[in-house]
């Protein structure tokens, strides 16, 4: 299955970032998906497959991977 995320793993949390507007690959299966797992956070981003690494997108994605760490690493 392809799919349009990135995403984090430490013990047992996972952070997934899921494209909404992806052209590429939908995000519908990866959002679904992370819906339903355990000590899963997720987030939509309104942009398309290859956005989410350019302004101004870009700066919110880091500072939520930086939130993410910070709270499993606390």
């Amino acid at each position: 299955m392809r799919s349009p995320l990135l995403f984090i793993l430490h013990n047992g949390l996972c952070y997934v970032a899921a494209c909404k507007k992806d052209n590429l690959a939908s995000a519908y299966k990866t959002i679904q998906l992370a819906k339903k797992a355990a000590n899963m956070k997720y987030k939509e981003y309104d942009c398309g497959h290859f956005n989410i690494y350019l302004s101004p997108f870009f700066e919110e994605v880091i500072e939520d991977y930086i939130n993410f760490c910070n709270s499993i690493f606390e």
